[in-house]
């Protein structure tokens, strides 16, 4: 892949969701499944959303099962389902949805060890990103920062650009 993106997110909040129900996937047929652009998500539940962090273990947990993005793309789509009070038994739920052995994520997600996974990544964006979506997008030895959801074409149009610059920097 020519470039890299690194999103930084945070499954209890909405325009995150927008990204990842509306945009992400023509972003994924497009560049992603091409070969063209590889993507890395990293979790920054934000203090303003109190069940974000237990989601975010919750995806790390299914990752363990070999079901990250599956538990990705459940918790935006539910969000409005388990960022309540009653988080811990929505997550188990949407886990049961994806048919993840129960115990295991269980034990996984009363465990500190998918929390501390997430803690590097909250780290990370430290002077970095403090909105979320916020995505880097890097190529060439240099990267760019870009806060906020957008639409479809309009990412398509940066990475289109970026895309040729980077192809350009590679031919020197």
């Amino acid at each position: 892949a020519v470039l890299t993106i690194v999103e930084f997110s945070d499954f209890q909040c909405p325009a995150c969701a927008t990204h990842a129900l509306e945009v992400q996937p023509a972003l994924d047929e497009q560049y992603v499944d091409t070969g063209s652009v590889r993507w890395v998500y990293k979790n920054l539940p934000l203090q303003i959303h109190p069940q974000a962090p237990a989601a975010a273990t919750a995806a790390e947990c299914a990752g363990d099962q070999g079901q990250f993005w599956e538990m990705h793309d459940a918790l935006f789509a539910k969000q409005a389902q388990w960022a309540n009070d009653a988080v811990d038994t929505e997550l188990a739920r949407l886990a049961d949805d994806l048919d993840l052995d129960a115990t295991e994520f269980s034990a996984c997600l009363n465990s500190r060890q998918a929390l501390e996974r997430v803690l590097p990544d909250i780290y990370d964006a430290i002077s970095i990103a403090n909105e979320t979506p916020t995505f880097i997008i890097l190529y060439g030895g240099s990267g760019r920062v870009m806060s906020g959801s957008r639409s479809a074409s309009d990412f398509a149009t940066l990475l289109d650009n970026m895309i040729v610059d980077a192809s350009t920097l590679e031919g020197n």
